[in-house]
């Protein structure tokens, strides 16, 4: 399991286990998503280091404060117009 502890540290980690911790946004920004029909529920995520991407999980989260997540890294990519 690999400790993630800025945004920075993803490219190095796809498809590894990886433990994140921020928080449910508030405000969401722009991300690219897709289906991931083993986990359903989609959540944009704030990292303590100022940046946000998006985690899909199994179940709802309602936790609004500070918590840590696991799970594997994938990179989710599209063609530019």
């Amino acid at each position: 399991m690999v400790d993630i502890t800025n945004y920075f540290d993803f490219e190095n980690n796809v498809e590894k286990e990886v433990k994140i911790i921020g928080k449910i946004a508030e405000e969401i920004w722009q991300h690219i998503t897709t289906l991931a029909e083993s986990h359903p529920y989609m959540n944009y995520f704030d990292l303590d280091d100022g940046h946000q991407i998006v985690i899909y999980t199994k179940d709802e989260i309602s936790c609004k404060e500070k918590l840590e997540t696991t799970g594997k890294l994938i990179k989710v990519e599209s063609k530019h117009k």
